[in-house]
């Protein structure tokens, strides 16, 4: 991190100098970003509706799954076979 120099102590010229490093810097930085931003705009593309829907379904498809297994854990183990006992006579 560099510390801001003492303005009070720097003579008219020190100061131009100053002025016109920073807008040098300024430059630089604001050339750098866009081209960052040029980049990161070629990188992503915006889904489109297609890619949209199917996510939305594979969404409802997780869900409908995680709500299957949960039923089946409250449920416990499977029933045992039941003995029916009908009346001899």
């Amino acid at each position: 991190m560099t510390f801001a120099p003492d303005l009070f102590a720097l003579s008219h010229a020190e100061k131009d100098a100053l002025i016109l490093a920073l807008f040098e810097r300024l430059a630089a930085a604001e050339t750098r970003t866009a081209a960052l931003e040029a980049r990161i705009a070629e990188l992503t593309c915006p889904p489109n509706a297609g890619q949209l829907f199917q996510a939305a379904v594979r969404a409802r498809s997780r869900t409908r799954q995680q709500r299957q297994s949960r039923r089946r854990a409250r449920a416990g183990p499977a029933p045992a076979a039941r003995c029916i006992r009908t009346p001899i006579g």
